[in-house]
């Protein structure tokens, strides 16, 4: 099975679904700006490390800042140290 290495068209819905959860979570709704600003961020991710990420950062809450694609970095990679 050959692995996807970008963030795909196909992938949109799936994050955007992501992105709303992430949104509710921090209490920090995700508009279409902004989940389209964060696909266009991400785009040398592919959907299954989105996906990772997001769960890692629910799991730990590490910060509870979801302005943007930045943030979303630093809440990932902090994960990894709390």
């Amino acid at each position: 099975k050959k692995r996807r290495l970008k963030m795909e068209k196909k992938n949109y819905k799936e994050f955007v679904k992501l992105m709303t959860v992430l949104g509710e979570t921090f209490d920090k709704p995700a508009s279409e700006a902004k989940i389209e600003i964060y696909f266009q961020s991400f785009q040398d991710w592919n959907i299954e490390q989105f996906s990772k990420a997001c769960t890692k950062i629910l799991q730990t809450k590490t910060i509870s800042n979801f302005e943007n694609p930045n943030s979303f970095f630093i809440m990932y990679f902090l994960s990894f140290i709390v």
